[in-house]
């Protein structure tokens, strides 16, 4: 039997996914320090603007508390100098769509899967990116 491409291609990215392992973002928070500086795949609800993006869940149960603030269960997403143009165009484009639905007073819900190292950072309104 032979597997065209595309077959074989979803093939591998599911083995690399579940070779590295998938790691909801809400369960990030059940110990959020220890996830700094790590590579990971994130999955979870994505909100996403022209000015920012970040992934986060809406139901989370896990909470990340540092100096008495409880924080929203959501990281920041900032694209690496490595993310293709075309991958950073898409996202740009989503942004734009998912603002105008909005502005028409619709409701976006979306999810995503994104990989990159967590860096814990509490300077902002989210505790890491």
């Amino acid at each position: 039997m032979r597997l065209d491409s595309g077959k074989l291609l979803g093939i591998l990215i599911f083995a690399a996914v579940a070779l590295r392992g998938q790691e909801p973002v809400c369960n990030l928070f059940k110990d959020l320090k220890a996830a700094d500086g790590r590579q990971l795949i994130v999955t979870g609800e994505l909100i996403i603007s022209k000015d920012f993006a970040e992934i986060g869940a809406n139901d989370c149960d896990n909470e990340y508390v540092s100096d008495q603030v409880v924080w929203p269960t959501a990281l920041r997403l900032r694209p690496s100098a490595m993310v293709p143009a075309k991958q950073l165009t898409r996202l740009r484009d989503a942004a734009k769509e998912a603002d105008r639905l909005r502005r028409e007073g619709k409701t976006v819900s979306a999810s995503a899967s994104f990989t990159g190292r967590v860096h814990l950072d509490e300077t902002g309104d989210l505790p890491a990116e």
